[in-house]
């Protein structure tokens, strides 16, 4: 299933919807019209749309597609999709320095619409048993400023290469769990092999983690002004040699490597799926960045 099919289920699911119910609001008078909160709800469209958003409901699609039997019901992927929009807009509530009314009331009008619906949306009678799931994913995501913060400081204060790299690979290893969710709910809904969900399971995990270490590499002029700080921006502005970073960078890359058996079923999508291929020139372009700037953790 490609990006723009998504994005257009999101749309016709939650924005449109909406816009009709709005449309209908008898108690406020014609003269002051509705507040248009549809439009609101098209902000992770847009942001999905211009790669400042992960979709992480994308690989997770394409994934169970190549898996199972039958391709993954509407209603999944709709709550897929609304959680997307859910995390996508508490990530931009808290990483974002000196935010705006304005993106404050986005942010918080698109977790309570999307969350909420996109739970609900679940199949009825596996609610019972993703309810401990959404608990320890809650639970698992919000731990992520502090590791983050934690493992920054291990990064820079490290007096090793192995230990520098191991603790890259942590940080890349906890972020990615925000795709855990994703992961889970379509294996449980279809009841699939536990030896195979597992496997899909940790895939995707390996699949995000590689595609935030290509997402970061991108993403440094804006992190600075954001005060956003990564691991291979700790380590940009640890060494003075491009090739000691570069080489680190391929070390945690090729640490992140998909199972024999995604081969023939889902891995040539999930490479594709992979941002910035030819990442080499933008790394570069980072460190020279953060070697102009500067940063303190």
């Amino acid at each position: 299933m490609k990006k723009r099919e998504l994005l257009e289920i999101y749309r016709e699911f939650l924005p449109d919807r909406v816009n009709k119910l709005e449309s209908g609001i008898e108690k406020i008078p014609d003269e002051l019209g509705t507040s248009g909160v549809w439009k609101i709800l098209e902000e992770p469209l847009n942001k999905w749309e211009k790669n400042r958003k992960s979709l992480r409901t994308l690989p997770v699609v394409n994934v169970y597609n190549n898996v199972l039997d039958e391709k993954l019901s509407n209603s999944v992927v709709e709550s897929l999709l609304c959680l997307d929009a859910w995390i996508g807009s508490m990530d931009d509530e808290i990483d974002t320095k000196n935010i705006s009314k304005r993106d404050k009331i986005f942010n918080i009008c698109n977790t309570a619409f999307s969350g909420g619906i996109g739970i609900l949306n679940l199949p009825e009678g596996e609610k019972e048993g993703l309810r401990n799931l959404f608990f320890e994913y809650l639970t698992e995501l919000f731990q992520i400023p502090n590791v983050e913060k934690k493992t920054l400081l291990a990064i820079k204060e490290a007096k090793s290469d192995v230990r520098e790299v191991k603790f890259v690979r942590s940080f890349y290893s906890y972020r990615s769990i925000d795709i855990d969710l994703f992961a889970k709910i379509p294996g449980i809904v279809n009841d699939i092999d536990d030896k195979v969900f597992g496997t899909v399971v940790k895939d995707l995990e390996v699949f995000r983690a590689r595609e935030l270490i290509l997402k970061d590499i991108v993403d440094v002029e804006r992190d600075l002004k954001d005060e956003d700080f990564t691991a291979l921006m700790v380590l940009m502005d640890k060494y003075d040699d491009f090739d000691k970073v570069i080489g680190e960078v391929e070390d945690v890359l090729n640490y992140f490597s998909y199972s024999d058996f995604s081969r023939g079923k889902y891995r040539k999508v999930l490479k594709k799926l992979e941002e910035n291929k030819d990442y080499e020139r933008d790394l570069e372009k980072g460190f020279n960045l953060v070697k102009k700037k500067g940063f303190e953790l």
